[in-house]
Parts: C-alpha cells; sequence; structure tokens
C-alpha cells in the first residue's frame, strides 16, 4: 500500500476501543470521566496523581455449582465486575474466563478463581456467564462472592439459585449479579432476558401423591418412581418413590417428597421397575403441590391405567396437567423410530433393546422397542411407533440393550424418528461418533464395553443426510479393491454449491464386489441443494484397482430427492474411455467428463480492512486446443475460517473441466458477513494436470465491495514492473505492559546515508488496522518511499489524540524488502504529552552490557498443535547462554497457527549455535501440553545477529520423539547430534520377555573424553520385549564418538514385569556415520539391578561351546507389494561348514516392504563365508517376496579376521514368488565385491527356443532356464505359461523374462520338470537378447533333456553343453528366413541354401518334416540350426563376418507341387554365427523359383532389387525410423493389399523400406506402426510416396488419414496429412508438420539460452 504523505501529521479521528466484555452503560461511564478529565490542567493532573494511587489488587472469586440434576456445565464460565473509585472514577474488572480444573462448575462443586485487577473501590455490579458451548451448558448457579485480598472488603452476590441456560424460550446465559439481596430486587430480579424472572428458576420441594387403584391385584411391590418436567422442559429426572414397607398397596395413597429445580409442572412420567413379586401395578391418579403453590392433578382415566409389562402402556406412562375443562392439557404424539442395523459381521443382536428419546420439551424416558422375535438383525431396518407427549425439537436419544441373550452385542448404523403428524421431517441420528456416519458397536465386552450411548441428531444446521447407493457392474474383474470415494456438486440460490472433496465410501472389506450394490450413510454435509452431477473415483490403490461402475443414486434423507447418475464404464488410469481415475457423472444419461486439478492462490491485499468474511467463489475461463471456449463452474473457495484475511495468501485445491489455455477469471464474493468488502490483490491459477502449462496471475488491486457483487472479470498479465522508489517493512513492537496501546495516529520518518550523503524520508503514517499498538501487539507495515541506503535512525511519534494516548513503544525494526537487511531501534519507553515523539538510534548493549533478544514462535497448523502447557527457552551461542527464559505473555500463547513474538534480556552469547525449548507437560481441561512446533526465529536486535530453525516436530509424551524439551540447530542441519537406531534382541528362551519400562545409557570416547547419553526410555508399544523379539528404536542425542559402553535396566513394572528379563544383545547403529557397535548379553536382567556391556564382551568372544554369534540383517526391497507373511527361512554356507536351514521370525510384522530384519543365530564358525540360501514356505496372504539383500556378520570373529570371515553382503534384489519370474521361491545369494550396497540392475530378456524338428521332440513339461555372465547370475526362471502350447516339435516359442543384469552372457542352464504326457524334449537351439542393448547370445543344445539322458543341462555361448565342443573346421549357423505377406507367398517344395566364403562352401537343405505344421507359409519366420563347415573367419575386432555368397533355391518334389505351384516370395534371410553372433542378413522381397534361384554375390556390389544385403539398401543399420500410418474412418477405407512406402531425404535420397505387413494391417480406423533401419540418417524428411498395389483377395483401393514419421535416433517428427485414396498410380505427400523439433534442436535452444543467462 502506499503511505500517507503529508507536510505535517494531521489529527486522526479517534476510533472507539472494543470493550472486551463491559456494559454499555459502564463504558458511557468511562468514556464520560476520561471527557471530564480532559477538560483542564488541574483535572488531568488529579487524574494522573489517582491513577498512581491506584495499586493491583488481588481478588478471590468463590462460585458454587447447585446441587440438582443437571447443575453441571461444560461451557466456558466468565466473570468480570465493576465499581467506583472515591474520586467517582469507573473501574472495571475486564471479562476474564474461570477456569483452573478439568471438572469446574461440577453438581455441588465449589470453585475458587484468583484475579488480579485494578482496585474496584466501591463494588457495584459482577456480571457471571458462559458462553452456551459443551454437550451440556445449561448451569444452576448456586452463588457468587467477592474478596478483595487486598483491601479486606467481600461481598455475596445476589440473586442466587439461578439457572443460566438457553433454551426455546429464550431464556438467558448471562446475569447481572449485585452485592446485596436489595440491590439486585430494585434492579428486577437480575434477569437480562426479556420477561424478567424467566431464568431464576429456584430449587423447590414438590409433594406428591400417588394412588392406587382399589382392584384386584392393583398394587405392586416393584420400585416405582416419578420424572416431573417444568413448563421450560426442565426435568428432575427419575425419583424413587420408597418411604414405607407398604407403599402402593390396593387403595393406598402414598405421600413423597422431592426436591429439584423446574418450575411449575407441566406434566409428569411415572413407572416402576417390574421388579418383585406381582409388579404389575393400577394407578389411580396422581397429584402435585409444589412449595408455596397450588396442588396440581395430572390426568389419570377413572378407571386406572395398568403398569405391567407386556401391557398395551408397558410399565411406564406420561401424564399431563388437567385444564379447567376436566381434560389434559397436553395431547400425545404419535413417533416413528426407525433403526438401522449395520451391515457387517455379527451385528444383530438377541438383547432387549431401550430408547431414550429426549426433545426441548422434555424426554420419553425409557422405552422398550420389541415388535418381533427377528428385531435387529444385520443390515434390517425395523419400525416402532411410540405415543409421548410433544418433545418439541429432538436433540439427542439414549439408545443401547440390556446385553441378554446370545450374541448381545449390536452394531447400531443410524436411528431415524418422525412425527407421524408432520412426516416431512425427520430426525437422523448417526450411531458414529459425535455425529458421524459409521455406526458403533454396543459391546460390553470390547471397544469402550458400554451397551449405551446418547446420539446427537444431523440435524440442517450440521449438515445433510444422504443415502448413498453404488451397483458395480455385473462383468469380468469389475470389482475394486480400491479406496472409492465421491463428491456431490449442486445449485444453490442461482450459485454452485458442494460437499466437502473425496467422500469416502466404505463400511466392509468386500465393497464394490461385482455385480453388488452397496449402500453408504453420509451426514454433516452442507446442503447442495439441488444436485447437479457427482464425481465419483478412488485412489489407484492395491494391486488392481480398475473397477466399473453401473451407476450411482444419491438419496437426500431431508428432502426424499433421490437422483440417479447412470455410467456403465470403467474408471481406470488405463482403460477406455476416460483412462482416468475420477470422472464426473451427470444425470439423465449425460455422459461422464474427464477433469483435472487447478490450484488457485489468492493474494488478499495489505490495506486496511482488506479481508473479507463474505463467501468467494470464480470461474475460470479457457481455450481448448481445438479452439472452442469453455468454463468452469463456479468454484467456491473455502478451506478455513480464517480466508481472505489481510495481507494472507489462501491456497486452494479444486477439480473441473480442464478449460484448456487460460484466458479470463471471474472472482467475487455475496457480500456476506461482518465487513465483506475485500480488497484483492491478484490471483494465481497452475493447472496441476498439466504442468506444461505455465501458471497464470489474474491482477486486481482494488476493492471488490458489497455494491459490486458480481464480481470482477480478470485478465492475465505479467507480474509487474520494476519500482523506481524502494519498500521497506517497518514493524512496531508495542510493550507487554498495562495501558501500553494507544489509539493515537502514529507516524514515522526513515533516516540513512546513500553515497555518504544522508538522507530522510517524508513523514508516513502508520495504519493499516482498528486494533494497531495494542499491549504486546507486534504491528506490520510496508510502505514505499526513497532509497534510504543504510538506515541510521527513526524518527517516531504519535498525535496524542483518541482515548488512551500514552504509548509504550518497545521498539522498532526497519528491513529493506529488497536485500532482506534488518535494523532495530529501542525505545523502551513512553510517548505521552510532553514527549509525543522519538528519535531513535540502532540498538545498542543495555546495563551491564545485557543484549535484547526476539524470539518469535510459530506454531503449526495442524490439529492438537497448540498448547497450555508453561514454555521456556534458552539460547546457547560462541560466549555462553541466556539462562532459561518463561515464554508467557498472553493467555492465547501457542494456539494452532499463531506466532507468537516474546522480548528477552540476557547476556551476549555471541553468535547463536542452538536454542533448548520446550515445556513442562502441564495443561488444562481445556487444552492438552501436547505441542507441534513449526519454527522459531531468534534475533539479538542489538546485535542484529539472527538465526532461524526449522522445527516441525512434536513435543510430547506421547508422540515421536517422545520429548517435552528438544535441542535445535539453526536450520535444517544438526551438526552436533546424531540419530541413533537401536535395535534390542529380547532372547527366545521361555520367561524372556518383559513388560517393564526399559532403559538405556551409552557411552561414547570422542577426542579422549568420554560422553554420555541417557538414560532415555527404550518404547514404541506395549508388545515391546516379548520372547525371541527384535524390537527397534530410533532415538537423538549427541555425538559419541565410538561408542563404547552400554548400560540397560528396568523397573520389573507391568502385569510380567516383575520378572527378570533376558536380553540377548543390543546393536546401536549411528546414522551419522553408519557406524554399528554391538553389545552381546545373554543373560537375565534383575529389576533395578543395571546390566553394563562393554565393547570388549561382543568383539571376538564366542558363544557356549566354541560356537559363533552370527547377526543377519535381511532387507525387504521398497518397490510395492514386495513385503511378504510367508515363513522365511536361511542356510549360511561358510568354508567349514553351514548354519542348517534356520527359521527366521522375531516380529509379526517381519519383511516388511522397504524394512530390514536382524536376527541372531548361534552356529559352529563358518570360516569364509560363501553363500545363502533363503527361501519361504509360501504360506499366508502374499507370500510373494521381493528380497533386497542379506547381510552376515560374525560379531564373534576375531579383529584381525579377514573381511570374508567377519562381515559380508549378498546381493539379491530377486522376487521369490510363484507367480512372477523367476517363479521360485527360494534363491541362492553369492557375495557382492565389498560392503558398499550397490543399487540393483534389472534387465529384461527375450528368450527364444527352438525345439528340433524330429519325431516326439516336443515335451508339456514345464521349463526354467539360469542366464548367468560376467556380471553375476539371474537364477533359475520358469518360461511362462499361457503362451500357446509351448516347447512342441519344429517350434519356435517366445518369452520375456525379467532379472538381475548379468551382464554379458556366458552361460545358460536349462531344465524341465519331467511331468506332463511325453515330457522327453529334444531341444535344439536357445537365443537370449538383452532388450536393453540389442545384444542376442545363441546357446546351440542339439540334444535331449530327459530321464534317460539328462534332465538339466549346462549351454555354452556360441559353443553348445558343456564337454560339447566343434570339431576344427566346422562352425554352428542360426539360418532365419521370413516369407513374406503377399498371397500366394508360400511354398511347399524343397529349400536349399548354399553359403560361400574364403575357407569353403556348403549347401545344405532346408527341411520341413513336422507333421504338426509347415514350413515358408505365408507371413512365417523359419529358424534352422545346424553344424557345417567354417565358410569364413569372423573378425574379432569388429564382428564382421567375409561371407562372398549366398544362394536361396527350391526344387519340387512331387507332381502335385509342380500342379500347385512352388514359387516362393522371400521377404528376407538371415545367416548367423551362433558362436560369435556374427550374421549377414539380407532383404530380397522377391520370387525365389525352381528354376531362377536368388542369389547375392559380394563381388556385384550393391543391388536394388532381389537378394541384396540388407545394410547397404538402407533396410538395415544403426538409424531407426517409426512409421505411423493412420487407415481413414470411412466405409471399405481398409485394404489386404500390398502398400509400400518411399521416403524422400534432403539430399534427393529415395528410400523404400521394407514392411513386414499381415493381414491385420491396414484396417478401417486403425493404426499400424513399422519400425525401420537404415545405414545412414536421410536428414530433412521432404516427401512421403504411398503406392497399393490393388492386390489381395478384394483388390480395393486404400484411404489413408496421415503418416508420421519419427528420427528414433533425434527425436524429430515429421507428419504428413493424406485424406486421399491410394492405388496402384500412388500418392506423393509434401506437405508436411513437424511436430517435435528434436532432440538436437532441444539442446541447441537450451545451449543459446545457457549463452545468453551468461
Amino acid at each position: 500500500p502506499k503511505p500517507y504523505i503529508m507536510a505535517e501529521p494531521k489529527t486522526k479521528a479517534p476510533l472507539a476501543r472494543l470493550q472486551e466484555m463491559a456494559e454499555e452503560e459502564e463504558a458511557k461511564a468511562t468514556a464520560t470521566a476520561m471527557s471530564k478529565a480532559m477538560a483542564g490542567a488541574a483535572r488531568q493532573q488529579r487524574v494522573a496523581a489517582a491513577a498512581a494511587e491506584n495499586v493491583e489488587c488481588e481478588y478471590v472469586v468463590t462460585v458454587v455449582t447447585g446441587d440438582a440434576k443437571g447443575a453441571s456445565t461444560q461451557a466456558s464460565v466468565t466473570f468480570s465486575a465493576s465499581g467506583v473509585l472515591a474520586d467517582g472514577r469507573t473501574t472495571v474488572i475486564n471479562q476474564t474466563r474461570l477456569d483452573n480444573a478439568p471438572n469446574n462448575f461440577e453438581r455441588g462443586r465449589t470453585d475458587v478463581f484468583k484475579i488480579r485487577a485494578a482496585d474496584l473501590g466501591v463494588l457495584k455490579h459482577a456480571r457471571v456467564g458462559h458462553d452456551n458451548g459443551g454437550h451440556n451448558a445449561g448451569w444452576l448457579l448456586q452463588s457468587v462472592s467477592v474478596l478483595n485480598r487486598t483491601k479486606g472488603w467481600e461481598h455475596t452476590m445476589f440473586p442466587q439459585k439461578v439457572w443460566l441456560e438457553r433454551s426455546e424460550a429464550g431464556n438467558q446465559t448471562q446475569i447481572t449479579l449485585y452485592p446485596t439481596a436489595a440491590a439486585a430486587a430494585a434492579a428486577g430480579g437480575g434477569s437480562d432476558a426479556a420477561g424478567g424472572v424467566g431464568a431464576i428458576v429456584e430449587n423447590k420441594r414438590y409433594v406428591i401423591k400417588v394412588t392406587t387403584a382399589d382392584a384386584k391385584g392393583s398394587g405392586t411391590d416393584a420400585n416405582v418412581w416419578i420424572e416431573l418436567v417444568g413448563e421450560g422442559g426442565r426435568s428432575s429426572g427419575q425419583r424413587k418413590l420408597d418411604n414405607a414397607m407398604n407403599n402402593f398397596e390396593r387403595a393406598r395413597v402414598d405421600r413423597f417428597e422431592v426436591e429439584a429445580a423446574i418450575g411449575p409442572v407441566a406434566r409428569a412420567r411415572i413407572g416402576h421397575d417390574n421388579s418383585g413379586m406381582g409388579a404389575a401395578w393400577c394407578l389411580a391418579g396422581v397429584s402435585v403441590t409444589p412449595e408455596g403453590g397450588k396442588e396440581v392433578t395430572l390426568d389419570v382415566a377413572t378407571s386406572g391405567i395398568w403398569l405391567e409389562d407386556g401391557g398395551a402402556m408397558g410399565t411406564a406412562t406420561d401424564l399431563f396437567l388437567l385444564g379447567p375443562n376436566g381434560k389434559a392439557k397436553s395431547q400425545t404424539v404419535t413417533y416413528k423410530v426407525e433403526i438401522h442395523t449395520s451391515d457387517v459381521k455379527f451385528a444383530g443382536t438377541d438383547a432387549n433393546v431401550s430408547i431414550d428419546i429426549i426433545g426441548a420439551k422434555g424426554t420419553s424416558g425409557k422405552r422398550k422397542l420389541a415388535t418381533s422375535r427377528n428385531n435387529f438383525e444385520r443390515n434390517a431396518w425395523d419400525v416402532f411407533f411410540i405415543q409421548l407427549p410433544d418433545l418439541g425439537k429432538l436433540t439427542a436419544i439414549n439408545i443401547g440393550h440390556d446385553n441378554s441373550g446370545f450374541g448381545a452385542a449390536w452394531h447400531l448404523d443410524k436411528v431415524l424418528i418422525s412425527d407421524e403428524s408432520n412426516v416431512s421431517q425427520v430426525s437422523v441420528f448417526p450411531a458414529g461418533a459425535n455425529g458421524a456416519p459409521g455406526g458403533r458397536w454396543f459391546d460390553k465386552s470390547s471397544g469402550d464395553g458400554l451397551t449405551t450411548a446418547t446420539l446427537v441428531p444431523a440435524n440442517e444446521a450440521l449438515g445433510t443426510y444422504y443415502t448413498i447407493e453404488v451397483q458395480t457392474s455385473d462383468l469380468k474383474f469389475s470389482g475394486t479393491d480400491a479406496n472409492v470415494s465421491i463428491t456431490l456438486v449442486g445449485e444453490k440460490d442461482g450459485k454452485e454449491t458442494r460437499s466437502a472433496p473425496n467422500l469416502a465410501l466404505s463400511n466392509s472389506k468386500n465393497n464394490f464386489e461385482r455385480a453388488t450394490e452397496d449402500s453408504f450413510s453420509v451426514t454433516k454435509l452442507a446442503n447442495v441443494g439441488a444436485i447437479s452431477h457427482v464425481v465419483v473415483g478412488h485412489d489407484d490403490a492395491y494391486i488392481s484397482p480398475s473397477w466399473h461402475l453401473a451407476q450411482v443414486r444419491v438419496f437426500n434423507m431431508a428432502t426424499g430427492e433421490s437422483l440417479t447418475f447412470p455410467a456403465d464404464c470403467w474408471i481406470a488410469k488405463d482403460e477406455a474411455p476416460h483412462f482416468a481415475s475420477e470422472i464426473m457423472l451427470m444425470p439423465a444419461g449425460v455422459g461422464a467428463a474427464m477433469l483435472c486439478t487447478y490450484q488457485i492462490s489468492v493474494r488478499t491485499s495489505d490495506v486496511r480492512f482488506a479481508g473479507t468474511d463474505a463467501n468467494v467463489a470464480c470461474r475460470l475461463f479457457g481455450t481448448r486446443d481445438d479452439g472452442t471456449e469453455a468454463s468452469t463452474g463456479e468454484k467456491r473457495l473455502e478451506n478455513s475460517k480464517n480466508n481472505f484475511e489481510r495481507n494472507k495468501e489462501d491456497v486452494f485445491t479444486v477439480k473441473d473441466m480442464d478449460v484448456g489455455e487460460l484466458t479470463k477469471l471471474f472472482i467475487g464474493h455475496d457480500g456476506s458477513g461482518m465487513g465483506s468488502d475485500w480488497h484483492l490483490g491478484y490471483v494465481e491459477v497452475k493447472n496441476l494436470d498439466a504442468p506444461q502449462r505455465p501458471p497464470r496471475f489474474f491482477y486486481h488491486d482494488g476493492w471488490l465491495s458489497n455494491e459490486r457483487q458480481q464480481g470482477v472479470m480478470l485478465t492475465p498479465e505479467g507480474a509487474g514492473g520494476a519500482s523506481a522508489k524502494a519498500r521497506y517493512r517497518v514493524v512496531v513492537h508495542t510493550s507487554d505492559k498495562r495501558f501500553a496501546g494507544t489509539d493515537a495516529a502514529v507516524t514515522c520518518k526513515l533516516t540513512g546515508e546513500l553515497d555518504g550523503v544522508a538522507v530522510e524520508s517524508e513523514m508516513m503514517t502508520l495504519e493499516n488496522s482498528a486494533n494497531n499498538f495494542e499491549r504486546g501487539m507486534v504491528d506490520e507495515f510496508v510502505v514505499q518511499t526513497r532509497n534510504m541506503g543504510v538506515l541510521t535512525g527513526v524518527d517516531i511519534g504519535m498525535d496524542g489524540g483518541g482515548l488512551g494516548a500514552d504509548w509504550h513503544l518497545k521498539l522498532v525494526a526497519v528491513a529493506s524488502v529488497a536485500d532482506g537487511r534488518e535494523t532495530f531501534f529501542y525505545h523502551d519507553n513512553w510517548l505521552r504529552k510532553g514527549s509525543l515523539c522519538a528519535t531513535l538510534k540502532a540498538a545498542l548493549p543495555g546495563e551491564g552490557g545485557k543484549h535484547q533478544y526476539v524470539v518469535e514462535v510459530l506454531t503449526s497448523d495442524i490439529k492438537g498443535s497448540g498448547t497450555d502447557a508453561n514454555m521456556s527457552i534458552v539460547v546457547f551461542g560462541g560466549k555462553g547462554d541466556t539462562g532459561e527464559h518463561k515464554l508467557d505473555n498472553s493467555a492465547n500463547n501457542f494456539e494452532r497457527g499463531m506466532k507468537d513474538v516474546f522480548h528477552l534480556e540476557g547476556v551476549d552469547v555471541g553468535a547463536i549455535e542452538r536454542i533448548r525449548i520446550g515445556h513442562d507437560n502441564s495443561g488444562t481441561f481445556f487444552g492438552g501440553a501436547s505441542w507441534h512446533c513449526a519454527s522459531v526465529g531468534v534475533t539479538n536486535t542489538t546485535t542484529g545477529v539472527r538465526e532461524t530453525f526449522s522445527v516441525n516436530k512434536w513435543f510430547a509424551t506421547d508422540k515421536p520423539p517422545k520429548q517435552i524439551s528438544q535441542v535445535l540447530y539453526p536450520g535444517n542441519a544438526v551438526p552436533d547430534t546424531s540419530t541413533y537406531v537401536i535395535t534390542v534382541h529380547t532372547s527366545d528362551v521361555k520367561g524372556a520377555g518383559t513388560d517393564a519400562n526399559v532403559t538405556l545409557e551409552l557411552h561414547g570416547m570422542m577426542e579422549g573424553k568420554e560422553i554420555t547419553m541417557g538414560p532415555f526410555p527404550l518404547e514404541t508399544s506395549a508388545d515391546d520385549f516379548k520372547r525371541g523379539a527384535a524390537d527397534v528404536f530410533t532415538v537423538e542425542g549427541p555425538k559419541l564418538g565410538d561408542v563404547v559402553r552400554a548400560v540397560v535396566a528396568h523397573d520389573g513394572k507391568g502385569l510380567l514385569g516383575g520378572a527378570d528379563w533376558h536380553l540377548q544383545m543390543i546393536n546401536v547403529a549411528d546414522s551419522s556415520t553408519t557406524k554399528e557397535t554391538s553389545f552381546w548379553c545373554d543373560a537375565w536382567i534383575a529389576k533395578n539391578a543395571p546390566k553394563t556391556m562393554e565393547l570388549s564382551s561382543a568383539a571376538g568372544a564366542s558363544a557356549s561351546h566354541g560356537r559363533h554369534r552370527y547377526k543377519i540383517t535381511v532387507r525387504t526391497s521398497e518397490a510395492r507389494g514386495s513385503g511378504t507373511d510367508a515363513n522365511v527361512w536361511m542356510v549360511v554356507y561358510g568354508a567349514k561348514g553351514d548354519t542348517g536351514e534356520r527359521k527366521l521370525d522375531t516380529s509379526a510384522n517381519n519383511f516388511e516392504r522397504g524394512m530390514e530384519d536382524v536376527f541372531m543365530i548361534e552356529a559352529p564358525d563358518l570360516g569364509e563365508m560363501l553363500r545363502v540360501l533363503v527361501g519361504h514356505d509360501n504360506a499366508g496372504f502374499g507370500p510373494g517376496w521381493l528380497l533386497g539383500d542379506v547381510t552376515v556378520e560374525d560379531i564373534s570373529a576375531a579383529v584381525d579376521a579377514p573381511d570374508s570371515h567377519r562381515k559380508r553382503l549378498f546381493s539379491g534384489d530377486v522376487w521369490l514368488d510363484k507367480s512372477k519370474a523367476p517363479y521360485q521361491t527360494q534363491a541362492e545369494l553369492l557375495p557382492s565385491d565389498g560392503l558398499q550396497r550397490a543399487r540393483p540392475t534389472t534387465a529384461k530378456y527375450t528368450v527364444t527356443v527352438h525345439t528340433s524338428d524330429m519325431k516326439n521332440s516336443g515335451t508339456d513339461a514345464t521349463v526354467w532356464v539360469e542366464l548367468s555372465g560376467d556380471g553375476g547370475k539371474m537364477g533359475w526362471t520358469q518360461l511362462p505359461d499361457g503362451v500357446g502350447n509351448p516347447f512342441q516339435r519344429g517350434e519356435v516359442d517366445v518369452f520375456e523374462i525379467e532379472g538381475s543384469d548379468v551382464g554379458t552372457p556366458e552361460k545358460l542352464g536349462v531344465k524341465h520338470d519331467d511331468k506332463g504326457y511325453g515330457p522327453a524334449w529334444h531341444l535344439a537351439l536357445v537365443e537370449v537378447r538383452h532388450n536393453g542393448t540389442g545384444t542376442t547370445t545363441m546357446f546351440p543344445c542339439d540334444n535331449w533333456l530327459s530321464k534317460e539322458t539328462a534332465l538339466e543341462r549346462m549351454l555354452l555361448a556360441g559353443t553348445g553343453e558343456e564337454g560339447r565342443e566343434l570339431t576344427d573346421g566346422q562352425r554352428r549357423y542360426c539360418v532365419s528366413v521370413v516369407t513374406s505377406n503377399k498371397s500366394y507367398a508360400g511354398t511347399d517344395a524343397a529349400v536349399f541354401i548354399a553359403v560361400k566364403g574364403p575357407r569353403g562352401e556348403f549347401t545344405r537343405r532346408l527341411e520341413d518334416k513336422t507333421v504338426f505344421g509347415k514350413r515358408f507359409e505365408k507371413g512365417q519366420e523359419d529358424a534352422f540350426t545346424f553344424i557345417d563347415v567354417d565358410v569364413a573367419d569372423v573378425n574379432p575386432v569388429d564382428n564382421t563376418w567375409p561371407i562372398d555368397q549366398v544362394t536361396l533355391g527350391l526344387k519340387a518334389e512331387s507332381v502335385l507341387q509342380r500342379v500347385t505351384g512352388t514359387d516362393w516370395h522371400v521377404f528376407s534371410v538371415k545367416v548367423a554365427d551362433v558362436t560369435t553372433g556374427a550374421e549377414v542378413v539380407l532383404a530380397c522381397e522377391d520370387w525365389v523359383k525352381e528354376k531362377v534361384p536368388q542369389t547375392w554375390r559380394r563381388a556385384d556390389g550393391a543391388k536394388q532389387s532381389g537378394l541384396r544385403l540388407a545394410e547397404e539398401s538402407g533396410d538395415d543399420g544403426d538409424f531407426q525410423y517409426r512409421l505411423d500410418i493412420v487407415t481413414g474412418n470411412r466405409l471399405s477405407a481398409g485394404t489386404d493389399a500390398t502398400v509400400s512406402v518411399a521416403i524422400m531425404g534432403q539430399g534427393g535420397e529415395r528410400w523404400v523400406p521394407m514392411l513386414q505387413q499381415n493381414n491385420d494391417h491396414f484396417a478401417k480406423g486403425r493404426t499400424d506402426s513399422f519400425v525401420v533401419s537404415r545405414g545412414d540418417d536421410l536428414g530433412e524428411i521432404a516427401t512421403v510416396t504411398l503406392t497399393c498395389d490393388n492386390g489381395g483377395m478384394f483388390g480395393d483401393s486404400w484411404y489413408c488419414e496421415k503418416v508420421t514419421v519419427a528420427a528414433l535416433a533425434s527425436g524429430r517428427v515429421w507428419v504428413f496429412h493424406c485424406g486421399k485414396w491410394v492405388g496402384k498410380e500412388g500418392v506423393v505427400l509434401a506437405d508436411k508438420v513437424l511436430e517435435a523439433a528434436g532432440f538436437e534442436a532441444q539442446a541447441a535452444a537450451a545451449a543459446a539460452a545457457a549463452a545468453a543467462a551468461d
């Protein structure tokens, strides 16, 4: 805001200060007195003298609560008082909260409070009241007395015995009390309520006459009770009527007296408990005579009323006063009570259920609910009709059961109660806590152990009650285990309204199963009006979150409105049509819509009264990619009660339709609330789901007043330019002294030095609030003026105007907004008449070298973060510490989200190094001790040294780190402390565990000094230190250096704590150094007998009988679903033996995701640790386990033992899961190099298995492979099932597997389980391709795997089975032939290949003898592996293979073959050396005929047709392109003819890549992708030519929509739009769009930007 600039300070109009709780007359008296006091100088001097004599007094206020039912209150009680001094001035005790114990104002209790305040002089009156808060706010105030201990007087206040309660009659919650009864009577009884004495209700005696009828069996031995209800609805409660042995005998009149405070009697309820012999009772009459009043008769039928169990009236009845006409004054109302039992297991009950309905006019009393033997069954509705007096507005019910019968426990969902004469009004009582849905148990043996509970209604003031029914589709896998939520959106009063976002829908473990309908009840929602749409989604949790939703129905319980929202779609990120986990549903069949998330940040200006209490809403407008305009609905911005406060930024997250690029923002408010006018600074909007879109700023810097409720339309703009002036933040601290604040106008002027010249600012008024400069407050202003350079002083003053103008100024801090430099100017003195202004200089040390410190403490804005405990702080520095200072300057310090500022005085500590802050763990009934601190700032205002401490921790005994006082270091660094992870192993022997409180003390040595930490408690749960368990604790403490000693003890307390505790060992890990130290105990520890363990007791010490102790640390991977509940075992193998199989189990939570589990075992000395075998039994829910690694440490090994004997890491990172690769439940792990855990590397492999082409060569057995190389071993991996019928004769099967990256493959183990029909298997060859590097390794076999030969064989890369080497002059070949996808391309003839090289030549038939399928079929690839003569050497440097000639030919072997045709159209052929991987790839795309073979000769050079080198023809090489060809979606657009693509490069080079087509390509509406390669880069793509040979079955033309060419190496993409029919003549596409600039262009742009920045 711009400062007010003036030549001289102008007089500021007085602003009336708010009188906190004083009466209006007191305020007027004070104002009058002050006006007279300011009339003349003599009067001012006399007032000042009187003020000096007016000392502070100590008062004792004694409050007595009445001794009657309902007399106590849970509301907040306050007290204030007023008096007159000798000089006629009025003095007051401001409103003070009375609160010093959790049980203040209990029934019959006397509470005493001490208050320090000004001398009241002669007490005139006092005022007591409450805020009507809490569950039972009504309060019977018996008496109040006020004692002035300083002056020695005491008054008992009148009136007495007063009810302070707000009811429908309009009664009061505040009362004025007087020191005499006469004064109270003169004031009208002290009532402030309309009607005078309505609130004053005294305890009275009531005489009750009960007449038993003169009829046979009319008397009763049961216990009779009565409840009287007054005209205001106050109840006496049930009072037992018993004063003689023969009460309630036939024809007897019994007289009783009761005392109650209910006022005039309106009605009564009378009944009995059905006990004794002959409990049935016939009541003839009841009358009531109040003390000092007339007898009133209640309506009882002349024939009497039978009260008996099972009778028409039950055991109790309601009675009303008789009117003058002899009829009852009130009539009964029929209430319909509907009870819903929850849909959870064992929810129903056989117990007797009863209800007590409570209303504003009285209660129903306990009523039994029973209409059937099958009442209250699971998920059932039970309906009851009860005739009762008119109870008025229902406020609560008390419902429960008597715990009788088998299976008495009951889970109640909700209760609905309505008046049958007004069925539109329904009171809903959810059974959840505090009126929340979800239900609760009424079970004596579990939970809170209660069988009755009081439920409050979910009325419209608290929210609307909805029932939501969700129907999951009847489709395969349609159900979900994810967490489903819903948001209701409606329209009310012409504006969009919303429920709370993402309402969780969950009331069972089996929600949202296939073909089921789930019903949910939600309440405490704002009434959204007419529902326009709903947003339904889930959180994508668990393994299969995909969900197919049929529909949603929403029922408003209050209005009866029901809406259906059809869906019939998948809700999943990977499923069409939405590809989202949240969708919008519209009623009346309107389809779902896509959503996006917007973050809207709203900045309220820093001007006076800028904030607003109105309801703010906005609407976003934008332009989508297709050019259409779009807008969101109206979004109400609300997430706090304190939104849109002055100089505050509020951040909101909303979901709505994606409007594209933001173009406009409409924002406004509804003008509601006190002070609705709002000064808006700016709004920032981000689309969180489209991070590529920059945030948009919408600036306003103006008012949105009540006259402009329509709001304002803003357009986005930049952040603004630089200002020629400088801005300064001026922070003014008013002292925390009595009357320190001022209402005067305050001005200031800054002085400084700029370039050696003294400069000063203009005089500026400091004002941005009506409450500036209050006692103990800090006011902050931002002013704009000339650049002041180095600040040297501040001139500050005030005009002396207003009431209470005198001002005690503590200090002024001025900081430059540009660079943050802050200067402090202390005053710590009064500014008053005669000295209205002061010139302040930079702060200097005080008396005795004392320095001034400002401590700013920010309490976190999270639930429960505030505290009422007593806080203190110590500041430590290089020169010492300040000593402990209490932090207390307000009754509301350390409230949630608030910042408190304190001023301390202490010695100069120098550079601030650390602080210790904490509390005493005290608290009050209204506020606990737990505190969550966000940050602390400490400034030495004398020196300007400032440090900020980022805290974000709890200070509590029950929340981590479970410390109420902590040492903090500046920023986030903690240089002098460490975090220690302590693992305590309780022995696995009988009785080893303990429930006692265990403490630990650690000793360390650092730089020759011993440092001690503790003792500190070890506690994380009630199950610590169980037999055989390992408990882990994390504590913070000083750096200990080398931990050399541990002292452990326990106190023997707890259920099992009296017994000794058998401790195995303790491991201490320093997180800052990763150093671990183990302390072995292996002994019993008795109560209060500390056990000291020295470091030497662990290292080098053997267990009993020469055995060694081994510490095994198992790390489970952090990947999702990696944990296991199976039983895990392990065997450790060493050079001297093994441990044997050991079960690893110390906790129910072993082997959780991302966790490390530690186990201790004893075993013989293993020597060098060589390997571990680890596995599990596949038991439990979710047994699959992703093992990270295992560390084995011999803690008994000698200090000088080799590392491989002492500690070794065994890398795993392997799934032990039957359903995941490598499909195993055990694995053998080998040592890694050193102890440094490397990041695990995995790889995907394509395994191609060639089964031999001979009789009975196939198998039905399950096959495993084990791949190993120079980088490790993958482990046995099952080749997945579900790929058809693999491993059949002459077939080639392809599998994808994943496991550890083995580096360069060297060996491949192959085995099968010898199961199935004909398990014997003849394997020809296995190809393994590393999908990451693209390298392929051949593993020839050419042997049987059978029981008769061998079920497992080890194959060497390129060589074959171990022990079966190639002879000299031989080479193993693999020939792969691809037949084209043209019509009639295949052949049945015999195919031959001839290969010639420098060392020789061979001719081999590519045989087809299988009866299970043919070779050389259309579109098929056939591979053949064989051994033949070596025709050429492979160059070991570049792996080139100088083959000279390859010929493909065929020959018809029968007349039928010649008749049917032998011609064969070959797409490509590859000749590969299995040993080295060298290969020659030849393209063909031509016919091979019996008399016209296809031959390639190296000497012929490059060829453009026929058999030719693929790399020379541009069809093989390192430069890859992806072609995406889109066929149109119009009628007959597709084709089964052959499509060709010719690509023209920038240099005129034309390339026609081979497209391996199949029958599914180029179908209507389809996009087909081809990855092709060539030897060099074509550069810029100029044109694309498409041709279609019109072949195929139909010979049709083809309609192409577009072609996309992507250069995979550079990232460049060209798009050619076609939109034409393509035939033999072809279509040339020249108009292209460069969609992506590519990696090179991006890199060049980044380099240019960097150069520009430099």
